[in-house]
């Protein structure tokens, strides 16, 4: 078993709510041979303002939503689990270097997020 990150998302400038994110590729390359996906999320993180609310999903799975804090500035960190990553999830290998995934992150309330990041953590098996 093997666990790999992938950097999916890092928005350049500040953000303000309500935004509806056009969504930003990214790819998952696997190596071995034959992977078959256990596990996998999406770590958000960045700077709020004010209270917000924030909707992930990869690709056309189900998605994840989260309330931000309305206190003054706030650091926050969510995981957004991918439902059933190994239908979910296009894997590149070295014979389909192409297939790319989506990560789409909208935003609600009135606040600005600025450094919004994410990255995708897989935990697969796989054959040697």
């Amino acid at each position: 078993m093997k666990t790999l990150e992938f950097f999916a998302k890092q928005q350049t400038t500040t953000i303000t709510a309500p935004y509806t994110d056009p969504g930003t590729t990214f790819q998952i390359y696997i190596s071995d041979a034959s992977p078959n996906i256990q596990n996998a999320f999406v770590e958000v993180s960045g700077v709020s303002s004010a209270g917000a609310g924030i909707e992930a999903k990869v690709n056309s799975a189900a998605s994840m939503t989260a309330n931000l804090s309305a206190n003054n500035v706030t650091a926050f960190n969510l995981m957004y689990n991918i439902p059933n990553p190994n239908t979910t999830l296009l894997v590149a290998s070295e014979n389909n270097p192409s297939p790319t995934n989506t990560l789409y992150m909208n935003l609600t309330g009135t606040s600005n997020i600025s450094l919004l990041s994410a990255k995708v953590v897989v935990t697969y098996y796989y054959s040697p």
